[in-house]
C-alpha cells in the first residue's frame, strides 16, 4: 500500500475536522444521558426505514453474530438531498471509523452524520488488506445479479430498501450507493474489489450522531456475513449465514449538545459562472430581484396526505374556492388569473389553520404518545399541557384556537404594534395575550424561552435547535395546494405562482408543490412589504440577510424581519423573483379584488398588489421579460386571508 498524499486535505479555513472534543463526549454519553427513542429488529434479507432527528443517536447493533447492512441516509424533509459516498470516500476514506462523517450531495455538501462508535475500529487492514463498514462497493441489486447469473431474485439489498422507503414517498430511484456496515472489503493486486467474510460478532456495533433530521434505511444483506460467495465458480446458498441486524435511536440530554447546531448547506452560491449580458444584469433598484440564471427549483418533495387526512377529519372541514377571475386577468393583462380564496379556513379567516391545527396536535401527541386525533388527545391533554406562540397576524390565532379545542392553555406573544382587535379575538379564544415591546421578531425571541415539561412552543419560524414545529406546520399547508391540482381546469396548469412572504413557511411550501408539477415548471415570484423584505434582502446577498424594524406597514403577518432558518435553503434555489409592495398598491388590490367579488385585507392581497407593480410599473421590463409575462400567461395568487368578522358574529 503506497503512502503518496491524500489529494483531499483541508486548508487553513476548511470545515472538514470536526470538533472532536464534542464528538469524544457524545460518544461516551452514559446510559442516563441518553432516552431511548425506538428500538427494532430488521429481519434477515429483508429491509427498513426510520427516521432520527438531528441531535440523536443511531446504533446499528449485530444482534446475533456477523451480518453486513446495507444503509442509505437521506435528509429528511429534502430527499435530494441524500449520502455521497464517492465525495465520502474522498473527504473522509474509503473505509469509515469513529468520528469520520458522511457527507451529502450537491448542491448541499454537508455532514449528514458522524460516526461516534465503532466496536470494530481496530480492524484492518488484515492480511488481505482487507479493512470494514465499506464505501468501494455499492449495494447488491438483482441488475447485476441477472447480468452474472441469467436468473432473477427479488431480495436483494437494492430491493429491500426500495421497499423499506415507500411509505415515505420515495421510488426506486431513491435508492442510492450505500455505506457496507459490517463489511469487510478492498482491492486485490489486479486493483479488483473483493468481500470477505464480516469480522463482526454478536454486539458489535457502529453508533452515528445525526446532524440533521434524517432518514435511514438498512438491508440486511442477503449474502448475509459473506462468507459464502454470491457469485463465481464457489457461489453457494448464504441463507445459513443470514443473520438479523438492531436498531436503536437515542435521545441525548441537552447538556450533552451544548454549543452545537445543524451544519449549513455549503454557502457556494451556485453560479456556476452563469452570467447574464451585461447590459441585461445591474439591479440597482433595491426592490426587486430576479434570478441571474434559471433556477434549479425546490426540493421535489411527495405531498404531506397525513396532514391532509388529518384536516378531513376537522369539524368544518371542506376545499376552499379557486376562483377564476377574468376581469382582473384582462385588467394586469395576463391570459388567466385564478386565485385561491383563504378567506374561510376551518372556521377561521385564514390558512394558517392548516399548519397550526397539524403542528399543535402533532407536538403533544408526540409527547403523550398518542395519534394526532383530536378526539383522542383530548382526554390526555386537556388541563396538562400550554400551548405557547408568538404572531405578526392569524398564526396565534389558530393556535388559540387549536388550544381550545383540545382543553390547553394558551398564551400568545404579540408585537406592540398590532391593534387591540387582533388581541381581543385571541383572547375571546381563551387565551392569554402579552404585549411584547418591540417587532414581532422581539416576540419570537421571547415565546422560544417558554419550552418546558408542559409548555409546548408552537411556532411556524425556527432557531437553532428548533426545527421539527416548524417543519410540521409546513407540511400542514400541503392540503392547500393538494385541493389547487383537484380544482385546476383539466390539464391547466399556472405559469406564475405569486405568494406573499412574512418568515416563508408557506412560500416553501409553494416552492415544494411547483417543483413536482409536471411538465415545464412554473415561475415563483414572492412578495414582500417594502420595509420588511427579509426574503429579497436575502437573495440579493445570497445568504440569510435581517430587514431592520420597525415594520410599519399594515399587512399584519408579512412585519417579518427575519427569513426561516428551515425556509432559506428552499426559497434560496427555488424563488424566481421578488418584488415589494407599499400599503397604498396593497389597498388598491383589495379594492381591484372586491370589484372581482373576492373580500379580504391587505395581507391577503399582497399577491395581486405584486401582480399589479409587475404588470404596470415601467421599470421593471427586465422583470417582466425572465419571467416571461404576455397575454397567454397564467397566473395564480393565494388570496391568504379574508375579513375578521364583527366579534359578536363569532363562534363562540
Amino acid at each position: 500500500m503506497g503512502s503518496y498524499p491524500a489529494a483531499y486535505q483541508s486548508g487553513t479555513n476548511a470545515t472538514l475536522v470536526p470538533d472532536l472534543d464534542f464528538y469524544r463526549r457524545i460518544g461516551a454519553a452514559s446510559p442516563h444521558q441518553r432516552t431511548p427513542v425506538e428500538s427494532f429488529v430488521i429481519p434477515p434479507r429483508s429491509g427498513r426505514a426510520w427516521e432520527v432527528p438531528a441531535g440523536a443517536l443511531c446504533r446499528i447493533v449485530a444482534v446475533d453474530g456477523p451480518q453486513v447492512g446495507d444503509l442509505n441516509v437521506w435528509h429528511r424533509h429534502n430527499p435530494r438531498e441524500r449520502m455521497w459516498a464517492s465525495r465520502t470516500r474522498q473527504l473522509q476514506r474509503a473505509h469509515v471509523s469513529t468520528y469520520d462523517r458522511i457527507w451529502s450531495t450537491l448542491p448541499y455538501l454537508r455532514p449528514l452524520l458522524t460516526i461516534t462508535g465503532d466496536s470494530l475500529e481496530g480492524y484492518g487492514p488484515d492480511e488481505h488488506g482487507g479493512r470494514v463498514h465499506d464505501l468501494l462497493g455499492t449495494r447488491c441489486d438483482p441488475y447485476v445479479n441477472r447480468l452474472l447469473t441469467g436468473e432473477d431474485f427479488d431480495l436483494h439489498c437494492h430491493s429491500n430498501l426500495t421497499r423499506a422507503v415507500l411509505p415515505y414517498g420515495l421510488t426506486e430511484q431513491d435508492v442510492h450507493d450505500v455505506l457496507n456496515v459490517f463489511q469487510c472489503t478492498g482491492l486485490n493486486d489486479d486493483d479488483r474489489y473483493f468481500m470477505k467474510a464480516s469480522p463482526a460478532h454478536r454486539g458489535d456495533f457502529l453508533e452515528f450522531f445525526a446532524e440533521v433530521d434524517l432518514l435511514c434505511a438498512l438491508s440486511t444483506c442477503p449474502g448475509g456475513d459473506l462468507s459464502i460467495p454470491l457469485w463465481g465458480p464457489d457461489a453457494g446458498d448464504p441463507s445459513e449465514v443470514c443473520r438479523p441486524l438492531g436498531i436503536e435511536v437515542h435521545r441525548l440530554d441537552a447538556a450533552l449538545l451544548d454549543g452545537w447546531t445543524p451544519p449549513e448547506p455549503a454557502p457556494y452560491r451556485k453560479r456556476h459562472d452563469m452570467t447574464l449580458p451585461s447590459a441585461d444584469r445591474p439591479q440597482h433598484d433595491r426592490t426587486w430581484w430576479v434570478r441571474e440564471s434559471p433556477a434549479t427549483g425546490a426540493p421535489a418533495e411527495p405531498l404531506d396526505t397525513a396532514a391532509t387526512d388529518f384536516h378531513r377529519t376537522l369539524p368544518g372541514y371542506e376545499p376552499t374556492p379557486l376562483r377564476d377571475l377574468p376581469e382582473l386577468a384582462a385588467h394586469y393583462g395576463v391570459g388567466r388569473l385564478w386565485a385561491k380564496v383563504e378567506s374561510t379556513r376551518l372556521g377561521m379567516p385564514s390558512f394558517k389553520m392548516l399548519g397550526a391545527s397539524w403542528a399543535c396536535c402533532r407536538a403533544l401527541a408526540d409527547r403523550v404518545g398518542s395519534r394526532p386525533i383530536p378526539d383522542e388527545l383530548r382526554p390526555l391533554v386537556a388541563g396538562r399541557f400550554t400551548l405557547v406562540a408568538a404572531t405578526d397576524g392569524n398564526h396565534g390565532h389558530a393556535v388559540a384556537r387549536t388550544a381550545r379545542w383540545l382543553g390547553t392553555a394558551c398564551r400568545i406573544y404579540l408585537p406592540e404594534a398590532l391593534g387591540a382587535e387582533r388581541a381581543a379575538v385571541i383572547k375571546e379564544e381563551g387565551a392569554e395575550v402579552i404585549t411584547v415591546e418591540g417587532s414581532y421578531d422581539d416576540a419570537i425571541a421571547l415565546a422560544a424561552t417558554q419550552e418546558d415539561d408542559t409548555t409546548l412552543v408552537i411556532s411556524d419560524t425556527a432557531w437553532p435547535g428548533y426545527e421539527r414545529v416548524p417543519r410540521t406546520v409546513i407540511d400542514g399547508y400541503a392540503t392547500l395546494f393538494g385541493e389547487i391540482e383537484e380544482q385546476l381546469p383539466d390539464g391547466e396548469l399556472p405559469d406564475l405562482v405569486i405568494v406573499q412572504v412574512g418568515v416563508g413557511a408557506l412560500a416553501t411550501a409553494v416552492a415544494r408543490w411547483v417543483s413536482r408539477l409536471p411538465g415545464r415548471r412554473p415561475r415563483l415570484l414572492a412578495v414582500e412589504p417594502t420595509d420588511a423584505a427579509c426574503l429579497l434582502r436575502s437573495l440579493r446577498a445570497g445568504t440569510p440577510t435581517e430587514a431592520p424594524a420597525p415594520h410599519r406597514s399594515t399587512m399584519d403577518g408579512l412585519n417579518c424581519g427575519n427569513v426561516s432558518p428551515i425556509a432559506w435553503p428552499t426559497l434560496s434555489v427555488g424563488v424566481d423573483a421578488a418584488l415589494t409592495v407599499d400599503d397604498a398598491q396593497a389597498a388598491a388590490a383589495v379594492t381591484g379584488l372586491r370589484s372581482a367579488g373576492v373580500t379580504t385585507a391587505m395581507t391577503g392581497a399582497a399577491g395581486i398588489a405584486g401582480l399589479d407593480r409587475l404588470t404596470s410599473d415601467t421599470a421593471l421590463d427586465q422583470l417582466r421579460r425572465r419571467l416571461d409575462i404576455s397575454p397567454n400567461t397564467r397566473v395564480l395568487a393565494l388570496i391568504t386571508e379574508g375579513v375578521p368578522a364583527p366579534r359578536r358574529e363569532r363562534d363562540q
